[in-house]
């Protein structure tokens, strides 16, 4: 008997950024987009749009605080990617930390995000934004892996066809 693994709705990668708890604790300027709209809010159409800002100090585990002197938590890294804020009723959701790919060498720019949602406490007034990180931090860079982020999109997308020439390699190793 083979068995083969199946992916429900697709085969989902994480980003290859690499962060450290101590790469988040200091000021960040969050830029926002206009907000109103709606959980679809497509936030690529939306990185020009970037309206407003507000400064967002962390400080130690789970201290979120504004320029204004709201207070409010922020999740430690989620893997080791990007973070979650929770201020002033608003809910800053998961900003994956940027990186560039170049072969199999990954470097993060722990510093500042790719972007992000926000939305209020009852999950509505979506809009977006991206972090960055007022006192840069240096650069991560590592050898990861064999293939890309961009070659495992690939996989993803053509994962039904792969299937089979998967079983016929198991089937021949046999």
């Amino acid at each position: 008997m083979v068995c083969v693994p199946t992916l429900g709705g697709g085969l989902r990668a994480d980003t290859p950024a690499n962060c450290t708890y101590e790469d988040l604790l200091g000021s960040w300027v969050f830029q926002v987009s206009e907000g109103w709209q709606d959980k679809d809010i497509n936030c690529s159409l939306m990185a020009r749009c970037l309206t407003a800002s507000i400064t967002v100090h962390l400080e130690k585990l789970p201290v979120a605080v504004d320029d204004l002197g709201n207070t409010g938590f922020f999740l430690t890294l989620i893997y080791n990617q990007g973070f979650e804020v929770v201020l002033n009723d608003y809910k800053w959701i998961y900003a994956d930390a940027s990186y560039s790919e170049k072969g199999s060498e990954v470097t993060s720019y722990c510093d500042q995000t790719l972007l992000g949602w926000v939305h209020d406490s009852l999950g509505n007034n979506w809009a977006c934004f991206t972090a960055k990180r007022l006192v840069p931090v240096p650069l991560h860079s590592v050898h990861t892996h064999l293939y890309s982020h961009n070659d495992l999109l690939w996989l993803e997308g053509n994962f039904s066809s792969i299937v089979p020439f998967l079983l016929l390699l198991i089937l021949k190793s046999k």
